[in-house]
């Protein structure tokens, strides 16, 4: 594996200390991916300082999803109202037509009698 970056610069060389069980997990990835410890650990800072160490876990996207589901139901819950709101004013609309209908039919009833 080369150690130079894109643009021929050679990379600044650090010292650091890792817990056991996180060099284990980069060795495992390292063996997987046919790389060194250096690429696994650039990849994995290069990829936490891009997103700004930004990451939403498993328990935020679970909290965003229980707020959507509350939102879902109210939202059906004010749907179904605006739907029974409707259906009633057709209703009465309906009636009031009818009346309506009734008495145009009376007065044309009248005024073919004279």
């Amino acid at each position: 594996m080369t150690r130079s970056l894109r643009s021929g610069e050679k990379p600044e060389q650090i010292s650091m200390r890792m817990p056991k069980d996180l060099v284990v997990k980069v060795d495992i990835l390292k063996e997987k991916e046919g790389v060194d410890r250096s690429a696994i650990i650039n990849k994995a800072v290069r990829y936490w300082t891009e997103i700004e160490g930004n990451i939403t876990t498993d328990h935020q996207i679970l909290n965003r999803l229980d707020t959507i589901e509350t939102n879902t139901t109210e939202l059906r819950g004010e749907i179904d109202k605006v739907i029974q709101d409707f259906r009633k004013e057709k209703d009465q609309l309906q009636e009031l037509l009818g009346k309506q209908q009734n008495t145009i039919d009376t007065l044309l009833a009248m005024l073919a009698k004279k």
